[in-house]
């Protein structure tokens, strides 16, 4: 659909026949609110408290996720009306010259920097294939680098997707509803996956202000931490590192326009599950 143009799209969640699993259920829910849009949908019921406890817990942390990346998948379905960039992307669309993109057609890019693999098979085993670059789990654990196949291993209560290592997300706090205006950004999390201090960082973004403008978003290491340039309307957003371990953050700092803020930080995008 991406490769004809097509970047608001949709699938029913769970498939529209027959009865899915509790774990096919969580790992279609995983993959459903990682994609353009999202439903439940079928011919039997799609209401995640039907499959369980297990099933309901995990669907709402996913359910959130999508909820807190609210910002950065309004950037992207901006990107989509203006530039014609797809919201969802296959990898042979960034990498046309490369054989082992066009063969990884069961994982794509949503906007520019999350990978998502989704578990298609029982028990979350699958072989992944990582473009150039480093990438970090969602759920945490350790930094892979690509370009490469890797075989991997995904527990039903992680995310199955990485975050690219030097990117920018600009985030909200999940909430019942998000409603139809743009979403104001409320923190920045950015993802390092480099030992040491300083902390070695750059990244930029684009933000959707409220009233309809896109804005640009910089970030920069340096002796103090990260420095952040931020649209006017932003210098209150707070600061998220999403880090591999403890040792990553000893004494980071963040400054937002000039103004130094304290950058806390978490192993996990998913459950921020602190070091």
């Amino acid at each position: 659909m991406a490769m004809s143009g097509h970047s608001f799209w949709s699938h029913d969640i769970g498939g529209f026949t027959g009865e899915p699993t509790p774990e096919l259920f969580v790992c279609w829910a995983q993959f459903g609110l990682l994609s353009p849009l999202s439903r439940f949908h079928g011919d039997t019921s799609r209401l995640p408290w039907d499959f369980g406890d297990e099933a309901l817990t995990l669907v709402r942390e996913a359910a959130e996720l999508r909820v807190r990346l609210h910002p950065y998948l309004y950037a992207a379905a901006s990107r989509a009306v203006t530039l014609g960039s797809p919201i969802m992307a296959p990898m042979v669309l960034d990498h046309p010259g490369s054989p082992d993109a066009q063969a990884a057609d069961l994982q794509y890019l949503l906007g520019a920097d999350i990978l998502v693999a989704p578990c298609y098979r029982p028990g979350g085993r699958r072989q992944v294939w990582f473009p150039p670059g480093r990438w970090l789990p969602c759920s945490g654990r350790d930094v892979v680098v690509g370009p490469g196949w890797r075989s991997t291993h995904t527990a039903l209560d992680d995310v199955p997707a990485y975050l690219r290592v030097g990117a920018v997300l600009p985030t909200i706090v999940p909430r019942r509803r998000v409603g139809d205006s743009p979403p104001v950004c409320e923190e920045l999390v950015c993802v390092v996956g480099n030992a040491g201090a300083p902390l070695l960082f750059t990244g930029e973004t684009n933000v959707v202000l409220a009233d309809g403008r896109v804005g640009s978003v910089s970030a920069s290491s340096g002796p103090a931490g990260i420095a952040f340039e931020v649209p006017a309307e932003m210098e209150d957003v707070w600061v998220l590192l999403v880090v591999p371990s403890a040792r990553e953050v000893a004494h980071a700092g963040a400054h937002v326009n000039g103004r130094q803020v304290r950058a806390r930080a978490a192993r996990s995008l998913a459950t921020e599950r602190t070091p």
